[in-house]
């Protein structure tokens, strides 16, 4: 009953997760390489996540009528736009001389040109899923 599998990678102002959503025929599940635990209390769990995505994206990749994609269009694009404003914005607050807006614009850039080649949308099989949105980089 599955229908589609997505890879993304997704990078906040509090953290960086790697997601696995997996459509089915009426509902979606979502799987994240991070838990809560609690207000403040994230468990990164990437020793079992990694493996485990690996295994069912094997085992999907036998049925062709599941898709598999990677990426997020939305991301992908969302960098790409911010790069040259926040650059902008970079050098308009250097400018005035507002080092804590330069900061600010300047980790904000780094965050964009960190998305850009994570967030590229893009297809992939069960048995080649990308590297770069699997946290751990296991085999």
């Amino acid at each position: 009953r599955v229908r589609r599998v997505h890879l993304k990678y997704n990078h906040t102002k509090q953290r960086a997760y790697y997601e696995c959503h997996i459509r089915f025929d009426r509902w979606k599940l979502f799987l994240r390489h991070v838990h809560w635990g609690g207000p403040g209390t994230f468990d990164d769990r990437s020793a079992t996540y990694t493996p485990f995505v690996r295994a069912l994206l094997h085992q999907l990749g036998q049925y062709p009528h599941v898709e598999m994609k990677a990426g997020s269009m939305v991301n992908f694009i969302g960098a790409i736009v911010g790069v040259p404003l926040f650059l902008a914005l970079g050098a308009l607050t250097i400018s005035m001389e507002r080092w804590v807006s330069t900061g600010l614009a300047g980790l904000m850039l780094v965050i964009c040109l960190l998305s850009i080649s994570r967030s590229r949308p893009r297809r992939f099989t069960g048995d080649t899923p990308p590297a770069d949105l699997l946290p751990g980089r296991s085999a």
